[in-house]
């Protein structure tokens, strides 16, 4: 009966440690995105970032405005999106929005989203009456683009 005892101790304590182990590898950004981001925000701290996918959104905050980074797992920067106020969106985009039916939604949040190589994208999260989030995508140009 004891060694069964000791060897019951043993498979746990030994699931417990690999367990452990398992965790503290999903805590540690890969070197290449960490590189990424240091390269590409040199002057930002941040200890928050999620994995979606195969990519990595790094987020932090400076110079009074929310900042997430996305990065794939070979440290390549893929897009930025920065939180926003209303007034800092492009006049065409808020003259299509206020003339919309969605101008009657309370507005949530608004991005800008920074692509290699692309324009910004401009994204106004919106919310109806009841609870029903929407997303309206906009280009500079104030064109909508989209919405879900």
């Amino acid at each position: 009966m004891k060694s069964m005892l000791v060897i019951i101790t043993f498979i746990i304590f030994s699931a417990t440690t690999f367990a452990q182990e398992v965790i503290v590898q999903d805590t540690v950004l890969p070197e290449k995105v960490l590189k990424g981001f240091t390269k590409k925000c040199p002057k930002a701290t941040s200890e928050d970032w999620m994995q979606e996918g195969s990519n990595y959104i790094i987020s932090y905050f400076d110079d009074n405005k929310w900042y997430d980074v996305t990065f794939g797992s070979n440290g390549k920067w893929i897009e930025t999106a920065i939180v926003i106020d209303y007034e800092k969106l492009p006049e065409s985009i808020i003259n299509h929005f206020e003339s919309s039916k969605y101008n009657e939604f309370e507005v949530v949040k608004i991005t800008v989203s920074e692509k290699p190589k692309t324009e910004n994208i401009y994204r106004i999260y919106v919310e109806s009456l009841d609870m029903k989030e929407t997303i309206l995508q906009y280009n500079e140009s104030g064109k909508l683009l989209s919405f879900q």
